[in-house]
């Protein structure tokens, strides 16, 4: 995808995510923000059917060229009937059909006289794969915000390169909110470009929705206030068949403290999948983990003896990084080795184990690189296969 078109794709949102999302096969496939169109008008949609009744109704959209929300009201009967406004008396029904990644079907008003073909895609980026939650707060569904984030002016830098890889920052906001375009061919990098066509979107909103002392409403601020919030998103690793990348985000919006958070994740390039590197460590994942969240850490933990060498590693880079670590109060060895849990990634001579440790003892994590001699005896199959080949082309 070059510039020109992913640049349009961001302001207007008509990126069309190719990667297939994860999530829970029994929410509702609807659930979640789309993009598209009725008719000929662009919209913004987000679905969220709840069979509670003491959750609040959430689901509405809105014209790109408004800055109004039109609640969606679900049908109890029929799980393909959405209502504008309320049931008894619409502005407007939708009837739909949801398939994987896209939804079709057609509006039409009251009487049955103005139909109007519906096409939306899911809106997904490369940290999050099902946004599915439609609160304004949250910022990308929010018609105020996406009218403030289309003005804003995109530079790009030069060409940059990660293990022969070549791409270029694309930076927001005097630098706050920064995603990357990858330089290449192929069906995978398209998709690829197109995800984190939609993780600068979503990190721009997420600045746009960032309080200033205490005042989310940025058309409320003035000129010189700023939200202290900070993203970005870069590739670690990449060859022939994967890529790797680091997601972070920063700041202050309010709280108990700042945040500072960061999410990996691994790209299969011949097919454009996000793939979930514990599944080739056997005996990794907890039982009685969530479905919902399959693919996120915390559903899985390394194997005792694998755990034992990263926590041998852990231990002795702490100490080459501060010698007197072992005898200064609250130090973090008995952190490092009562943890089990990483969010992994590919390195360039094995996999790299980040602890996820809470907010409080955050200044103890580190990166951990296993080889892959190393990672071997606790690979599957399906593991073993993969990583032979990543050594076999090399980084």
């Amino acid at each position: 995808m070059r510039f020109s078109s992913l640049l349009v794709c961001i302001m207007l949102l008509t990126c069309e995510a190719g990667a297939s999302a994860s999530g829970s096969d029994k929410a509702p496939p609807e659930n979640g923000i789309w993009t598209g169109a009725i008719g000929d008008s662009k919209v913004m949609a987000c679905f969220m059917r709840d069979d509670d009744p003491a959750h609040v109704n959430q689901s509405a959209y809105f014209y790109l060229r408004h800055s109004k929300l039109i609640s969606l009201i679900p049908d109890p009967a029929k799980k393909t009937l959405w209502f504008e406004g309320n049931i008894k008396d619409p502005t407007g029904i939708w009837t739909i059909k949801v398939q994987g990644d896209q939804i079709t079907g057609n509006w039409s008003n009251l009487a049955k006289t103005r139909i109007l073909p519906i096409s939306l895609t899911r809106f997904k980026s490369i940290s999050s794969d099902n946004v599915s939650n439609c609160s304004p707060d949250l910022g990308v569904f929010d018609p105020v915000v996406y009218s403030q984030v289309a003005a804003e002016k995109v530079l790009f830098g030069g060409e940059q390169t990660v293990s022969g890889g070549r791409y270029r920052v694309l930076s927001v906001l005097d630098g706050a909110v920064k995603s990357i375009e990858l330089l290449g061919e192929g069906e995978a990098i398209t998709e690829l470009n197109t995800l984190l066509a939609n993780e600068l979107r979503a990190s721009m909103s997420a600045y746009y929705g960032c309080p200033t002392d205490g005042e989310r409403d940025t058309r409320r601020r003035g000129k010189r206030e700023k939200p202290e919030y900070y993203s970005s998103i870069e590739p670690l690793f990449w060859n022939k068949q994967w890529i790797s990348f680091v997601a972070r985000t920063s700041g202050d919006c309010g709280g108990a403290h700042p945040f500072s958070d960061y999410s990996y994740s691994t790209w299969n390039l011949s097919t454009g999948k996000k793939h979930n590197l514990w599944e080739w460590i056997e005996n990794s994942k907890k039982a009685g983990g969530s479905p919902e969240y399959d693919d996120y850490y915390f559903n899985y933990s390394a194997p005792e003896r694998l755990n034992g060498i990263i926590t041998k590693k852990a231990i002795k880079q702490r100490l080459a990084f501060n010698p007197k670590e072992a005898t200064e109060e609250n130090n973090c060895l008995d952190v490092i080795q009562g943890n089990s849990e990483y969010a992994i990634r590919l390195g360039t001579t094995g996999f790299v184990f980040t602890q996820a440790f809470p907010h409080v003892v955050q200044a103890c994590t580190d990166d951990i690189e296993i080889t892959y001699g190393e990672l071997m005896p606790f690979l599957s199959k399906r593991g073993r296969e993969a990583v032979m080949g990543i050594q076999k082309n090399g980084s």
